[in-house]
Parts: C-alpha cells; structure tokens; sequence
C-alpha cells in the first residue's frame, strides 16, 4: 500500500530527463554502487519517481549491509573483499495508459559470482496504481485465463531451460515459480504487440536459480495474448490484441 500511495503522489513531478540517466555512481572502500534509470520515463514522470526512490532505498540497504560486514571482519581479523551493487532499469512498454520497466539488481557480496534480482513494474499511467494480473483478468474465464497462463509458462520454461527434460528438483521448482496465483506471477511486463497500440502479451521474468541452473541465467516467457484474452475484464480487452514481438 505505502508503495502505492509513493506512485501516486510521484505523479505530481512533471520533469523528468528523456535519457537513461546515472543518478547513483559511488565508491567507497566496502561497496561500490550505480543506478542507472531507464531511457524514455520522460512521459511517465510518476513511475520514475517511484523507481528512483526505490533505487535509493535498496541502495541505502546495500551500503549499510557492506559498512557492518566490514567492521565485522576488520574486528575478527578477516580480509574482507568489497561489494558491489548495480541497478539498471529497461524500459520495456509504454502506451498512453501503462508503462513497464524490467529492473535488474546485480549483488556480489564477495561469493563465488555475484546474484541477479529481477523486478518487473507495471503501472497505470493515469491513476499510479501498480498493476497486477487481478487488475487485469476477471470473473469465471479469469481464473481459467490464469491457469492457462500458468500452464504455457510451466511448459516454456521446461522447453527454454531444460530442454523439455528437467529434473525433479527443477521441475518442483517450476511448479512452484508458475502456480496459478496472482500473488505468485506478479513479476510481469507488457509485451509490445504487432498492432499499433495494443498490448501483444504478458512477459514474465524469472532470476537465476529460479526456475533453472545460475549458468542458464535469466529466463523470460512471453506469453501471447490470444491465450488469455478471453479471461480479460471488459474495458481492459480492447488494449489487447495482435503477436507479441
């Protein structure tokens, strides 16, 4: 809610850069760290408002964490190696109603390689309010709309990853990653669509180890819109339409 409520309030900020803009760039002994915020947010002044000031949060988590790592290891004799933290954020989809940033957070905190966090944000340009797929689907054909989501990302994700053949562990990790619940497929953008102003598809985003070995890294699904478009809620199926490219 309080993420929400930050959104909308953010609205009210009318100048944005119209370029991908560095807006963190520091080193100090324990942790080096960047932002850099995505290309094209100028006509979407509250969303980048709203990442910026996530990215300083995460940013302000990191800095601490690495600042008491250090002292602890200066304290126990250790050598302590230094962190590293990045944030970078793609625009992935813009229409006058919505836009979707992909936020990529890259951690190494002195392991054998660093971790991968993906973020997908979707956000109602007019009201600020942070879309998830109830926002979008409704009623009986809804939930079938959701289950068949669910099912084309679990098969994908077997087919993309693992070659169709995944083990036991992999495929209870799938299971788990793709469950029919919006609580559980939330890490969405919009897909661009072979038709003008319309939206193509639902890609979904998935880290390292999540549903696959860290040396597959990311896995994206892209799920076209004629699967689900039936489960849509009236007013919102009319933006749908064509392939997603």
């Amino acid at each position: 809610m309080a993420a929400v409520i930050r959104l909308a309030l953010a609205l009210m900020l009318l100048v944005v850069p119209a370029a991908a803009q560095t807006v963190l760039d520091e080193k100090r002994p324990e942790i080096t760290l960047k932002v850099t915020l995505a290309r094209g947010l100028s006509a979407a002044p509250g969303l980048y408002a709203f990442l910026r000031e996530e990215a300083e949060v995460t940013a302000a988590t990191y800095r601490d964490m690495a600042a008491e790592d250090a002292r602890a290891a200066r304290e126990a004799g250790q050598r302590f190696r230094p962190y590293s933290m990045e944030i970078s954020d793609e625009l992935r989809f813009l229409s006058p109603r919505y836009a979707s940033v992909l936020r990529r957070i890259a951690v190494h905190t002195g392991g054998a390689h660093g971790n991968l966090v993906l973020e997908a944000v979707t956000a109602d340009r007019g009201t600020g309010r942070l879309i998830r797929l109830d926002e979008l689907l409704g009623g009986p054909k809804g939930g079938r709309a959701l289950k068949a989501i669910a099912g084309f990302l679990a098969r994908e994700i077997a087919r993309k990853a693992h070659g169709g053949k995944p083990d036991e562990s992999w495929r209870a990790a799938i299971r788990a990653a793709t469950a029919p619940d919006v609580a559980v497929l939330q890490n969405f953008t919009l897909a661009r669509s072979s038709l003008p102003d319309r939206i193509g598809g639902l890609a979904f985003h998935f880290a390292p180890y999540e549903v696959a070995p860290y040396a597959t890294g990311p896995v994206e699904i892209v799920v076209p819109q004629a699967l689900f478009h039936d489960g849509l809620k009236p007013g919102i199926a009319a933006l749908f339409g064509g392939e997603p490219r």
